[in-house]
């Protein structure tokens, strides 16, 4: 009996291609389905609206190697031919933050709350780079002046990868996470 049921990948394997096997095997495996954990430092600006960015994108507290963990699951599509979506769930110490990602108009989209933003992926050294291209609110594209950029690489360890995340706005530190993950009870 033949198998009419759809080929699930992920949105990074839609949108990178053939380009996708040129990641690291360790970055790969942070962007499939996957637990893992680590410890990650998180470092805020000292900018008048830091704390109101902080807190409108929830983004964790300050701290040095907070226990981190991180879950992502590819959602089943609804019909065939829908677009693979993902849901990754972070907690970096007492901040918990659930997103859901997936690939339009050749762009990365991850979603959280009623905000979106929008990413450009860039593979180098077996490195994953994400840079920021738009972001919207309620589905409402928002003027890059008002909104921090948001950029991110996960490159390859030993056991595992190293995330960076640094979110800017107007040249001014909001806040940096970055740390070392491997998966769940691989050390």
């Amino acid at each position: 009996m033949p198998d009419f049921s759809p080929a699930f990948t992920t949105p990074y394997q839609a949108l990178l291609g053939g380009t996708y096997r040129q990641l690291h095997a360790h970055v790969r495996a942070a962007h499939e389905t996957i637990c893992a954990e680590g410890r990650v430092t998180v470092v805020h600006g000292t900018h008048v609206l830091t704390p109101f960015f902080v807190r409108a994108m929830n983004l964790p507290a300050p701290g040095n190697l907070q226990p981190t963990t991180l879950r992502v699951t590819i959602d089943r599509a609804s019909h065939a031919g829908d677009e693979p979506r993902m849901t990754w769930t972070r907690q970096i110490g007492d901040t918990r933050l659930d997103t859901r990602q997936f690939a339009r108009g050749g762009r990365l989209v991850e979603v959280s709350g009623a905000g979106s933003i929008a990413f450009t992926l860039r593979v180098n050294g077996g490195a994953l780079f994400y840079e920021h291209s738009r972001s919207r609110l309620f589905a409402v594209p928002l003027p890059q002046a008002l909104v921090p950029d948001v950029s991110a690489c996960v490159s390859p360890l030993e056991n595992g990868w190293r995330v960076r995340v640094l979110i800017e706005w107007q040249g001014h530190l909001v806040c940096e996470y970055s740390g070392d993950i491997h998966p769940a009870g691989a050390l």
